[in-house]
C-alpha cells in the first residue's frame, strides 16, 4: 500500500502493514527500511522502488548481511538509511 501525504508531500510505502520506504518528492531522497523482517519479499519490493527512483542501486544479501549498492559503490544495509538524490551512493 502506498500513501500520500499532502503537507509533507512524501509518499509511504508499506508492506504488510509495516513502513519500508519514504519518498520525499521535494528532494527527491528516499528512506529505506526492512523494519526488522530482512526476507527476500522485503528486498523486493525494495528493489522496486529503487528501480524506479535512484536506477542502478540496489539492497542485496551475501551471507545473511544486507548491503545497498550504487555505481560501484557498496554500503552496509540499516534500518532507516537515506539514499539522496545524487550522482553518487549518498547516505544519511
Amino acid at each position: 500500500m502506498v500513501r500520500y501525504n499532502d503537507a509533507s508531500n512524501c509518499s509511504s510505502v508499506y508492506l504488510h502493514g509495516h513502513n519500508i520506504a519514504t519518498y520525499d518528492h521535494s528532494t527527491q531522497a528516499l528512506k529505506i527500511s526492512s523494519c526488522g523482517w530482512e526476507t527476500v519479499t522485503t528486498k523486493s519490493r525494495l528493489n522496486a522502488l529503487l528501480d524506479e527512483v535512484k536506477y542502478g542501486a540496489g539492497v542485496f544479501q551475501k551471507q545473511f548481511e544486507w548491503f545497498v549498492s550504487f555505481r560501484g559503490k557498496v554500503v552496509p544495509f540499516f534500518d532507516g538509511m537515506i539514499l539522496h538524490n545524487s550522482e553518487t551512493l549518498e547516505i544519511a
